[in-house]
């Protein structure tokens, strides 16, 4: 291809970024508005908004809702469909300020979260990180630390037969 498509290319792409973060930006306005009626009781704002955002990340939505306000997101016991209804064992208030700085789009799934291929040893590998903050953290107590040791060797093993 052409050095001036690829560059058309490139700029179109840095366009539709910038979109992208002021939609962003819109849908958080949103959720802090859909927020302050279900601090009042009401969930009807949040489902309407997850009937119009086909395509969204909903799931990054719905945990962005549940985490930060009195909804939860489960199946109706009248007629089996899920939507956000009000969760009375939520504690806390309704601050606007503080929600517009809790970005929904952290919830979203990373890259390698969405791709077909599942490797088994980035896994450990992750597993491995979590396990040694759990122990470095030292809040809890911690059982079969042992088994850290192990694994950090399976790891290496693993790492090296992929170098070969």
């Amino acid at each position: 291809m052409a050095k001036s498509a690829i560059s058309q290319l490139m700029s179109d792409i840095k366009r539709l970024g910038a979109r992208t973060s002021k939609w962003r930006d819109d849908v958080q306005v949103i959720l802090v508005r859909c927020a302050g009626f279900a601090f009042e009781g009401n969930a009807d704002p949040f489902n309407h908004l997850l009937e119009q955002m086909t395509g969204a990340d909903l799931a990054a939505i719905v945990k962005w809702a549940e985490t930060n306000t009195p909804v939860m997101f489960r199946k109706s016991e009248s007629d089996g469909v899920k939507r956000f209804g009000i969760n009375k064992s939520f504690e806390g208030v309704y601050d606007a300020t503080e929600l517009l700085g809790l970005p929904w789009w952290q919830h979203a799934k990373k890259p390698q979260q969405v791709s077909s291929v599942y490797d088994v040893a980035e896994a450990v590998r992750e597993l491995i990180k979590r396990a040694e903050r759990e122990v470095e953290a030292g809040k809890k107590t911690v059982q079969h630390a042992d088994l850290i040791r192990d694994l950090k060797a399976l790891a290496g093993r693993v790492s090296a037969a992929e170098t070969e």
